[in-house]
């Protein structure tokens, strides 16, 4: 359910752009996808996608953690799964 929020989130609100980075992280015990080089406001834009109505945070219902970092080409938004 949140990989579905997030890639129909994704489609809506990056339509303008050919690709987006996505980097998939594996660990013993632990899963974190990472969308990265986000412009001004599209992590917020995105976060706030992926609040569906009768159900709220998807992230935040099955992911461990959900965090922003600035990268030198703009913002990261990381989700973590464990």
């Amino acid at each position: 359910a949140a990989v579905d929020a997030l890639a129909s989130a994704t489609e809506r609100i990056f339509a303008d752009r050919e690709s987006l980075e996505f980097v998939l992280l594996i660990e013993p015990g632990r899963l974190e996808l990472r969308v990265e080089s986000l412009g001004d406001g599209q992590v917020d834009r995105l976060l706030e996608a992926t609040r569906l109505p009768g159900i709220g945070d998807v992230l935040e219902r099955v992911a461990e953690s959900v965090s922003t970092h600035s990268l030198d080409d703009g913002s990261a938004l990381t989700i973590a799964f464990v």
